[in-house]
């Protein structure tokens, strides 16, 4: 009997034992909390804790609504794999108004803009039209896609004219059945040409601006891009203004090829026509080869045989002229009797070539400046003894010319000089318009270059010659004398 109570005894203690261990266990059971693994419905190899039994948490996805200018359309999330949604209430997309882009009759100032009004069509997903059946396996942005209608055409708008369409403009404007008068031409893409666009019917003018920011016109063959000016006798009334986010751009060497280049001018513009140039409008990005004058050895802008050129503003930059003749000009080129070239502002600079601007053979005021017109290096030509070219000054000149330099058409350097340089009669190379006199301060942005020959050699200006021991100077009256 005592050894039955031993041994009852003995597996009690064994089962006190017992349960004690199962209830401490390693100090991690607490409060029933268990450890599970997983990163979503596969488990994968990561670990995260559960309550309650633990499980695995499912994967959830976001799906953003871009309306590409339009109401706000807000995301939905927490979307299960596999799980579908519906479409939103559709976007909507206010109006604008703009310039309608084309050939009008009427000034600028007169176009009337345009109300663009816009219908939601669906919402795409990487371009293509998205299905609202579709299951969401992954996050995704949907982009909203609209139609433009087509608004109203205002007044004056040329119906057979497409829009950005450079040369069936030219040709309108130029037609006998044309109405004279004032075009305007708005584009609002870059255009790009093939052949010379010709503008040279009498009493038209034509003004070119882009809109919705810089437009650029270029021909990608060798030529012209404008040639203003009838083949023969003198137009009446008939100009080409370049306005405002409009640059002409010529043909550089190797863009086209590697021998491609240009062997002429962005622009040449003849017999009575005024070639016009607004704040805004540029011409650059010319590499003209030809040697000839009918293609104005290097320049961007040719104005010739009483034609005339007036600069507004904007910029003549980043042309190049490869002649190596002492006409080698890289920006603005007048040339004949009659021809000019009037700077109310703008700049001619930065060309790789001997001259910025360059006067030939014209007499009088073959350049007038005004305002804050810039030229970097300006040459002034000499045709003979007695026919020079000269510029013009008008009161309140702020500009600037970086320098001045003078040229003829002799090989003798002591001939070039002679035909500028008259002890006796001093010849005028700058001088006051309009009744103004000169003062101090617009000789002094005349900064003295060269004498050139047509070798071409050169001589500085301020350097001694014959008759001027110290070299020549600009007096106060813009007389080329002797230095004293």
């Amino acid at each position: 009997m005592k050894n039955i109570i031993k041994i009852f005894s003995i597996l009690i203690l064994v089962m006190f034992i017992g349960f004690s261990m199962t209830a401490c266990g390693d100090g991690s059971g607490d409060n029933n909390e268990v450890e599970a693994s997983g990163t979503g419905s596969t488990g994968g190899s990561g670990t995260g804790s559960g309550r309650g039994g633990g499980g695995t948490t499912p994967n959830t996805f976001t799906v953003t609504f871009n309306s590409q200018g339009g109401s706000a359309v807000a995301p939905r999330t927490n979307i299960t794999s596999g799980a579908r949604i519906t479409a939103p209430t559709d976007p909507t997309k206010a109006g604008a108004t703009d310039f309608l882009p084309g050939l009008y009759t009427i000034p600028f100032d007169q176009i009337q803009k345009v109300s663009y009004t816009y219908t939601f069509d669906e919402w795409q997903l990487n371009g293509v039209p998205f299905s609202f059946t579709t299951p969401i396996t992954a996050s995704i942005t949907l982009s909203a896609h609209w139609t433009a209608e087509t608004p109203t055409p205002p007044p004056g708008l040329v119906s057979s004219v497409a829009a950005n369409n450079l040369t069936d403009a030219i040709v309108h404007v130029n037609a006998v059945g044309s109405p004279d008068g004032l075009y305007t031409l708005l584009i609002d893409e870059n255009v790009t040409v093939t052949g010379v666009q010709s503008l040279n019917r009498n009493n038209r003018q034509l003004t070119i601006i882009g809109i919705g920011g810089e437009r650029t016109i270029r021909r990608i063959v060798a030529g012209n891009l404008f040639f203003l000016g009838p083949e023969s006798g003198t137009a009446v009334n008939t100009s080409l203004t370049i306005g405002n986010n409009i640059t002409l751009i010529g043909r550089r060497n190797g863009e086209h090829g590697a021998a491609s280049h240009n062997n002429n001018t962005v622009v040449t513009v003849r017999n009575g026509v005024n070639f016009v140039m607004l704040d805004g409008s540029k011409i650059t990005g010319n590499t003209n080869t030809s040697t000839t004058d009918a293609s104005g050895q290097g320049t961007a802008v040719l104005v010739q045989n009483g034609a005339s050129f007036t600069m507004k503003g904007g910029a003549i930059t980043g042309n190049t002229a490869t002649t190596t003749t002492s006409f080698n000009t890289g920006g603005v080129t007048v040339r004949d009797t009659g021809s000019t070239f009037i700077m109310e502002g703008g700049s001619v600079s930065g060309n790789t070539a001997r001259f910025d601007v360059l006067l030939r053979e014209s007499t009088g005021f073959g350049l007038t400046l005004s305002e804050n017109a810039a030229i970097g290096n300006l040459g002034l030509d000499a045709f003979n003894a007695t026919t020079r070219s000269s510029v013009n000054v008008l009161q309140g000149w702020t500009g600037s010319v970086t320098s001045l330099n003078l040229r003829s058409g002799n090989s003798a350097m002591a001939t070039v000089i002679g035909w500028w340089f008259n002890a006796g009669s001093p010849v005028t190379v700058v001088r006051g318009a309009a009744g103004y006199t000169l003062i101090q301060a617009d000789i002094d942005r005349f900064p003295l270059g060269n004498f050139l020959s047509t070798v071409p050699s050169t001589q500085a200006i301020s350097a001694p010659a014959a008759g001027a021991p110290n070299g020549f100077m600009l007096n106060a009256t813009g007389h080329l004398v002797a230095r004293p």
